[in-house]
């Protein structure tokens, strides 16, 4: 008995140090899922942020005046740019997990160029459903983003 006395110093050390460690692993393990959360976060919010300029952009074609209304040309290539931006940013949030279809997208892609050529031709009221057309189609892609973002990362419920 006297022997096991002497050396509980070293159980005592080990079993202290062991809690240590696995406290560490705990925090990180939880530091690390709340940063990849936070990145995804902040990748969804610059999508958001595009898809807004994409709407934009759309909308103020389809909804100015004849005269104030950029060259069809020079807006198919604007768009598009953003288009592919707001792809690559899309590719990576489904690297991460997301699972966003790019369906949304082509759908707000064709009823925003779909068209424009002939956008001075258009009525005014032909004019303003096509920019209703694109707002509701921004919605729903934003409403897609959100929603699988959502269920990735549910919200903590206290």
């Amino acid at each position: 008995m006297e022997q096991l006395s002497k050396y509980s110093w070293i159980f005592t050390i080990s079993t202290s140090v062991l809690f240590i460690v696995i406290g560490w692993g705990v925090v990180y393990w939880n530091a690390k899922k709340i940063a990849t959360r936070t990145e995804t976060k902040s990748l969804l919010d610059k999508a958001v942020g595009q898809l807004e300029s994409l709407t934009v952009l759309a909308t103020d074609f389809w909804l100015g005046t004849r005269k104030d209304r950029v060259d069809e040309d020079h807006f198919q290539l604007l768009f598009m740019a953003q288009v592919s931006r707001l792809g690559l940013t899309i590719d990576v949030l489904n690297a991460r997990g997301l699972e966003i279809s790019f369906d949304l997208l082509a759908d707000l892609t064709s009823k925003s160029t779909l068209q424009c050529e002939l956008a001075n031709s258009f009525d005014k009221k032909d004019c303003h459903l096509k920019g209703h057309e694109i707002n509701e189609s921004s919605i729903l892609f934003t409403k897609h983003m959100l929603d699988k973002y959502q269920h990735i990362y549910p919200p903590i419920k206290s």
